[in-house]
Order: structure tokens, then C-alpha cells, then sequence
């Protein structure tokens, strides 16, 4: 029985090796959700944003697909899905400040 339960916890830590690279590479998924996010928020442009935004669909793709290989846990999920929901706020608030831009007409003063 001990050598069975020894057999299991070796070839859990023989699994989490192998996907080591791949856990990796989701940490820096992340994170680049993360400077993306940071970048939203000096958006110059609505086109600028959905170009972050079509990133942003492709690392959710990526992420999905290492999920499914077994490469993160959902605890890596949960902390991926904290940086996803701060990317779409800071996009939130940039288009609705460019939206404010653009609506607001410039202000001439007056002579006197």
C-alpha cells in the first residue's frame, strides 16, 4: 500500500515535470494580459484597443488549450481570469474616456 501511494506521488511530480515549460509559458500569458491592460489605459485610439483585445482573444485561446492539456491547474485559471477582468475594465474606462473626447466639442474663448 505504501509503495503504491510512493508510485502515485512520484508520478504526479513526474507529470507536473513535463509540463513545467508549458505552466511557464501561461505565467507569461498572463502577465502579458496584465501590460496590455496597463497599455488600455493610454489607448490612443478605439482601433488600438481592439487590436489588445484580438491579443488578448488569442491568450485566451492559448490558455484555454493549455487548461484543457492538463499544463495549468484551475487555481492558474482563477489567477489568469483576475488579469483578464482588469485588461476589460481598463479598456471599459479608456473607450468611454475616448468617447468623451470625441463628444465634447473643442471650446473656443472669446476675445475681449
Amino acid at each position: 500500500m505504501l509503495l503504491l501511494s510512493g508510485l502515485g506521488s512520484a508520478g504526479a511530480w513526474f507529470r507536473s515535470y513535463l509540463k513545467r515549460d508549458e505552466k511557464t509559458a501561461s505565467i507569461a500569458l498572463r502577465d502579458r494580459v496584465l501590460t496590455l491592460a496597463a497599455l488600455a489605459r493610454d489607448g490612443n485610439s478605439v482601433d488600438e484597443l481592439r487590436g489588445m483585445q484580438d491579443e488578448v482573444d488569442n491568450i485566451i485561446r492559448e490558455t484555454l488549450n493549455a487548461y484543457d492539456d492538463g499544463a495549468i491547474e484551475e487555481g492558474d485559471l482563477s489567477a489568469f481570469n483576475l488579469a483578464l477582468e482588469q485588461f476589460h475594465r481598463a479598456v471599459a474606462d479608456r473607450n468611454a474616456a475616448l468617447d468623451d473626447i470625441s463628444t465634447d466639442p473643442p471650446r473656443l474663448r472669446s476675445r475681449q
